[in-house]
């Protein structure tokens, strides 16, 4: 925090840029602490040449802030699955985060879902290969998604059968498909299939089963 004998020494035009700073939403902690340990803001400018330096400085400190802002906002509006949990609304937490992040939606159809997946380090094994579990856990999870009716509790996996056909390194992109095959009463069919998007090789196939005892 700034205290009252810090502010006294700082002019009106400073105010003036520790206001259009503080009033932004970045980190403004960097220049702040910049300002108030600069010997030359503390004591007087006395030529011109001395305030358009630190006037440049400051700046630049704050151009960099907002890159990196700009960065951060850009990761975090990347798209990805966004799965409703049994209490029947979105919640953020570290499975999400880790499991799921990175799975883009490229297409959504009655009965169909495209999705497209980069892998990344944090899901390979120890010889660079996207673990099964990962594999297992995108089926899952997409495809509950295919059958999923918003507003609604999802659907509880009752068996889950997957091919594992070839292997998927790091930062191949993968194309995933999952299809409704059927449903009857409060049972659901989906298929799911995982493919190198570059190659058309196919990784794994999965087929799932699932119950809701939730009537539309």
């Amino acid at each position: 925090m700034i205290d009252q004998n810090d502010w006294k020494q700082i002019s009106w035009c400073r105010r003036s840029l520790f206001c259009s700073i503080i009033m932004s939403t970045i980190n403004i902690y960097p220049i702040i602490q910049y300002i108030l340990k600069c010997k030359k803001w503390h004591t007087r400018p006395t030529t011109n040449k001395q305030k358009q330096e630190i006037m440049e400085k400051a700046k630049k400190l704050l151009l960099e802030l907002i890159q990196e802002e700009e960065r951060r906002r850009q990761q975090q509006t990347q798209s990805c699955v966004s799965i409703t949990n049994q209490h029947g609304h979105d919640r953020h937490s570290f499975y999400e985060a880790f499991a799921l992040k990175g799975i883009r939606v490229d297409r959504v159809e009655s009965g169909c879902i495209i999705c497209t997946f980069m892998v990344p380090p944090r899901l390979t094994n120890a010889v660079g290969n996207l673990c099964s579990g990962a594999i297992a856990n995108i089926i899952d999870e997409v495809g509950g998604a295919v059958v999923h009716v918003d507003g609604l509790p999802r659907s509880v996996s009752l068996d889950m059968s997957i091919s594992y056909l070839s292997t998927a390194k790091v930062n191949d992109e993968l194309e995933i498909i999952s299809r409704a095959l059927g449903k009857k009463g409060g049972y659901s069919g989906t298929i799911v299939l995982l493919r190198n998007k570059a190659t058309r090789e196919v990784i794994a196939e999965g087929r799932h089963a699932l119950f809701s005892s939730s009537r539309i």
